[in-house]
């Protein structure tokens, strides 16, 4: 669609971005001097147009609603919040965050500033969670150990989801926003072209690229067996563990929720 894609505001850039100095400030008031605050010049000036996703953009969507404008945002989403907090706590925790959790010290690494970001966002919402799943990793990634706190932390998750479509709606003026529930085919990108005032053959483009690319993340979530692999890997890696817990172990099966069973609870 002729963008310029930005993925995260990764400390490799140029201007050094960092979490204490650029994120906390600008998340508290989005009229604060930061890299977050002037991202037309840092990117490039105002001949470029400019498409940015994943961390920080996603915690902070009402500081940039009033920072930007002119700027458009579009919502993706799972089909219902349970299906996103089943991915949330295989990929994003288990596969991701939880390498994290032990730091005492963080610094301007990728890994460091988006575990300190997502937890920030997380805590908006439910202050104490991210930070709950880490001290039970064990608990929290291997179904059969215990079903029940993992049941309540996806609980608490699915709520975290909820309430933060909430907060977008509420901040995001309705006619600068689009949600968009992602789906194997292009159908459900199909409104992005004309919500971003572009051509009827950007959009076809942009479906065409979909099919290629776009089906596999809009898969339901199905990643048990290869994390817990390397979970248990890594638990064989330590010396301080029970000898029971080091071998591999098959998450139990549970498919996604639907939004019927989700809204039973």
């Amino acid at each position: 669609l002729g963008y310029e894609p930005h993925k995260a505001m990764g400390p490799a850039h140029s201007m050094g971005y960092s979490y204490e100095k650029d994120f906390l400030p600008f998340a508290k008031n989005a009229t604060t001097v930061s890299a977050l605050s002037n991202l037309t010049a840092a990117f490039g000036g105002d001949q470029k147009y400019l498409l940015f996703n994943d961390f920080p953009f996603y915690a902070v969507p009402c500081q940039l609603a009033i920072r930007y404008p002119a700027a458009k945002f579009v919502a993706m989403r799972r089909r219902s919040c349970g299906e996103w907090a089943d991915s949330a706590l295989e990929q994003l925790f288990c596969g991701w965050m939880r390498a994290q959790c032990n730091t005492t010290r963080f610094r301007t690494t990728h890994p460091d500033v988006g575990f300190q970001t997502t937890r920030w966002f997380i805590d908006t919402f439910d202050r104490g969670l991210v930070d709950g799943m880490c001290r039970s990793t064990t608990a929290t990634c291997l179904a059969h150990h215990a079903p029940l706190e993992r049941e309540k932390t996806l609980d608490r998750l699915t709520n975290v989801c909820e309430r933060h479509y909430e907060r977008v709606r509420a901040c995001v003026p309705p006619d600068r926003l689009l949600e968009v529930v992602i789906s194997e085919n292009a159908s459900s990108v199909a409104g992005i072209a004309p919500f971003l005032g572009c051509s009827e053959a950007d959009g076809a483009a942009a479906a065409r690229q979909w099919n290629k690319q776009g089906r596999r993340g809009a898969r339901p979530p199905n990643y048990q067996d290869r994390l817990v692999a390397a979970f248990s890997a890594g638990l064989a890696r330590s010396t301080t563990l029970p000898r029971q817990t080091k071998n591999a172990h098959a998450l139990a099966r549970r498919p996604p929720r639907s939004p019927t069973s989700q809204n039973s609870r």
